[in-house]
């Protein structure tokens, strides 16, 4: 099993729908997933399980809110903290539903 995630400094200076766009995270996360079922399926790599970090914009020790890894935005401005799935979140539910990404039906005819 292992983790990782993609923090974009700057994020938290970014509004509205331009602050849930987040077109890199979901680069990243799905040529990452796409490198890692290449292993499983080409090279036999076992891999048990995979873990996003994480699913909320957080606190980063040394960065405090400056950045942000989380597929859900988190307004830290408002005292209730609401959170907003971003583009990833959706990236990352396909994901999941898919067990990877859907195949075209010829490629699973020859599975």
């Amino acid at each position: 099993m292992y983790k990782n995630g993609f923090a974009i400094d700057g994020e938290d200076d970014l509004t509205g729908e331009a602050a849930l766009n987040d077109t890199q995270r979901v680069e990243y996360l799905t040529s990452h997933v796409n490198e890692a079922l290449k292993a499983i399926r080409l090279d036999g790599v076992r891999v048990k399980g995979y873990f996003l970090w994480c699913f909320l914009d957080n606190f980063e020790w040394i960065d405090g809110y400056r950045v942000r890894f989380g597929i859900h935005r988190v307004d830290f401005n408002d005292p209730n903290r609401p959170r907003t799935p971003k583009r990833s979140a959706e990236a990352y539910k396909q994901i999941i539903r898919n067990n990877g990404f859907p195949r075209k039906s010829k490629e699973k005819s020859e599975l």
